[in-house]
């Protein structure tokens, strides 16, 4: 049986050359399902990075030097599973950045440098049950984790307004307090 492009279902890539990701990867490898970019010099993720990706479970960007996360990033990657954005420079991650991954239940974004979580961020992450977020500038946390009804896993740890981490179903109420405490923002009318 000969093979093709269509056979292929995973990428890897390990080149501190890379400074972007091919918008044509798609189009080559349209049945993809594990995507990795890591210790490049890739520094931003747009719209259409991922077009074409339909069937994509798992996605690494770790240890590259992004910054930006367009809030549109992920708009062709419904079937995202596992998201992986550890050891990058990203400052803050857009209310909107994560709306179409209803099926996603790992976001890893430890080692950045995020101060803010908006209240909305995982608002249509259903599935979602493991949030790793050590290593930030978390200063204000406004999600209610309480109404994420699969989450198993909360590491906030080496953050600036917490410390702690929640694995289910221990302390949930500690390190929801602490948040509460040490990590909400200005009072608004």
């Amino acid at each position: 049986k000969s093979r093709s492009f269509n056979d292929v279902n995973v990428f890897y890539a390990y080149n501190p050359g890379i400074t972007y990701i091919p918008k044509s990867i798609g189009e080559f490898f349209p049945n993809l399902h594990y995507f990795r970019i890591t210790k490049s010099a890739l520094r931003y993720i747009e719209y259409r990075d991922f077009k074409n990706l339909k069937h994509l479970q798992t996605l690494d960007l770790s240890w590259n030097k992004i910054e930006r996360v367009s809030q549109c990033s992920f708009h062709y990657t419904e079937s995202l599973v596992k998201l992986n954005l550890n050891g990058n420079k990203i400052r803050a991650i857009h209310e909107k950045t994560l709306m179409n991954l209803p099926l996603l239940e790992e976001f890893t974004a430890n080692d950045n440098e995020i101060t803010h979580l908006d209240g909305d961020i995982f608002q249509n992450n259903a599935q979602l049950k493991d949030i790793q977020m050590s290593g930030n500038r978390l200063t204000v946390i406004e999600v209610n984790f309480q109404t994420m009804k699969s989450i198993k896993t909360l590491d906030f740890k080496n953050n600036k307004c917490i410390d702690m981490e929640y694995v289910c179903c221990t302390h949930i109420m500690d390190l929801l307090s602490n948040i509460t405490a040490k990590c909400s923002g200005p009072e608004l009318c």
